[in-house]
Parts: C-alpha cells; sequence; structure tokens
C-alpha cells in the first residue's frame, strides 16, 4: 500500500487491530520486510504499521537531500493520515534516530522503543560511521558500505542471511545511499533527545561504545537491554529475544519509566533495612 505525499509515494504496511498501536521504521538502505518477525507476530494483538522511508523500498526515490528529521515529518504525516493514535514506535537501526525525531522533536507516540541504534547517542555517529565517510562518496562506496554493515554481524549469525542483506543494499541507487548517510552524518541527536519524555527502550545488539550514562542524562526514563547471539539482525536472528522485550516494554512502558526516573534504571538496596 502506499500513500501519496505532495507528489512522492510512501509505502506501507498494516495489519491487526486493538487497543493498542505499533509503528516500525527500518534501517537504511533497508525495507519493511526488515520487520518480518515482528508484523505479524504483533499484529495478533495491536493495530501495527510498517513503513518504507523515503528512498527505500517501495517508496519513491526523489534525487534531492534527505535528512533525518525529514524522514521523521514523513512518518508523522503517514501516521497521521491512517489515523494512528498513541503508537510505540520500533526504530532498527537508522529508524532510531528517526524514531527520536518523531517521538522528541515531534511529538508522535505514547513511547519509543530503538533496536541496536547507537546513533541517538551525541557523539557516536562521528566516532565510528565517521571513519567511513569520505570512502562512502569515492568511487567504491557500495564495497565500503558492505565492509561497514558487515563488521557489526556475528559468526553465529545466518550467513545465508546476511548475504542477501548485503546484495538488497546494492540495488539502493547511489544518490540515496550518500544523502541517507550524510543525513545520518548530519543529525545531532541532542535537541529531540531534550524533548523525548515517553518511556524509552534502548536494545542493543553488541555496538561499541554505548554510553548508557550519557543517554540517561537526557533521558532518566531510559530501559535497556541486551540480545545474546545476534548481531545487526537481531531481528530476524533471535526474534523470540526482541519480541519479548518489546512485548514486556509495551505492557509495562509507564511504571518501568517511572522506576528508571526514580532509581537510575537500576535497583537500590537500602544499607539499613530497619
Amino acid at each position: 500500500m502506499k500513500l501519496d505525499r505532495d507528489g512522492v509515494q510512501l509505502g506501507y504496511d498494516e495489519a491487526g487491530s486493538g487497543e493498542s498501536s505499533m509503528l516500525l521504521i527500518h534501517g537504511a538502505f533497508a525495507d519493511r520486510s526488515s520487520y518480518s518477525e515482528q508484523f505479524d507476530h504483533f499484529a495478533k494483538d495491536h493495530r501495527v504499521v510498517a513503513v518504507d522511508l523515503r528512498g527505500h523500498g517501495e517508496s519513491d526515490k526523489p534525487d534531492e537531500e534527505y535528512s533525518i528529521g525529514g524522514f521523521a515529518e514523513d512518518v508523522a504525516w503517514m501516521a497521521e493520515q491512517l489515523g494512528l493514535d498513541a503508537p510505540t514506535v520500533v526504530g532498527h537501526s537508522l529508524g532510531g534516530p528517526v524514531g527520536v525525531e518523531l517521538t522528541g522533536r515531534l511529538g508522535v507516540g505514547s513511547a519509543l522503543a530503538t533496536l541496536d541504534s547507537p546513533s541517538v547517542i551525541p557523539g557516536w555517529t562521528l566516532l565510528h560511521p565517521g571513519k567511513y565517510d569520505a570512502a562512502i562518496h569515492g568511487d567504491d562506496f557500495r564495497a565500503t558500505l558492505r565492509g561497514f554493515l558487515a563488521a557489526a554481524y556475528l559468526p553465529v549469525d545466518d550467513a545465508a542471511r546476511l548475504a542477501e542483506g548485503l546484495d538488497r543494499v546494492d540495488q539502493v541507487p547511489a544518490h540515496v545511499v550518500r544523502r541517507t548517510w550524510d543525513a545520518l552524518m548530519k543529525w545531532d541527536p541532542t535537541s529531540a533527545l531534550e524533548e523525548l519524555e515517553v518511556p524509552f527502550l534502548y536494545l542493543d545488539h553488541g555496538q561499541p561504545d554505548v554510553d548508557y550514562e550519557l543517554l540517561r542524562s537526557f533521558c532518566p526514563q531510559l530501559l535497556t537491554g541486551q540480545t545474546v547471539g545476534a548481531g545487526h539482525r537481531a531481528l530476524q536472528e533471535v526474534p523470540d529475544q526482541v519480541n519479548g522485550m518489546l512485548e514486556r516494554f509495551m505492557q509495562y512502558a509507564e511504571p518501568l519509566a517511572d522506576h528508571a526516573r526514580a532509581h537510575s534504571g537500576s535497583f537500590r538496596y537500602v544499607s539499613n533495612p530497619d
């Protein structure tokens, strides 16, 4: 299915019904099929919408500047058009920054879960993806991109699934690759994090230099979790782990966020119970 926003077709799928809803946002150079193991699972009890960002999947791929804020504005517009009321926003990889903009700056969503999205932490993007920036603008950018993406997988991940994902990246037009990359390089999460007040789950798959305390300094309601035995495609590799944590978060988002605000995200034992 598609919606037309000022002449740009934006792809999406929706299914399910219920009192609560989910809005699924994929990562860079991917599409909404990234959530193949989540979409039907959560549609059993919730209304679920999965979108293709501008330039990705079945959405149009205009030759123009892209930005994280622009992606978020597209998704906010789609949510309004679809009558999606206060969804739990779930963003994988690049979808995490888009989700932070969506829930923080634009005020869309009742809760946010980011999945393997360390770029939401101020300074992380320049520290790690930033090392590849010049090469992404060089002649052999696809090999560079493959190397960057492959580094975020584990040796126990399904080799065929990894190869399929990397091959799919090769089909993304060059202007989309470079301008989506530039959008991430230019994005500063600080202001959106400062406005982010909804319950926030950061779910990691093993990224380096994840500074939870820095993230918590902006978002004291932060909850954290980590998958075991899977890399960047944990959505498909270990869906039982991912889905279980998302289910628990959706069920108890508000009281868990309140506890995190009160106790800095961890238990507190008293030294003298009496």
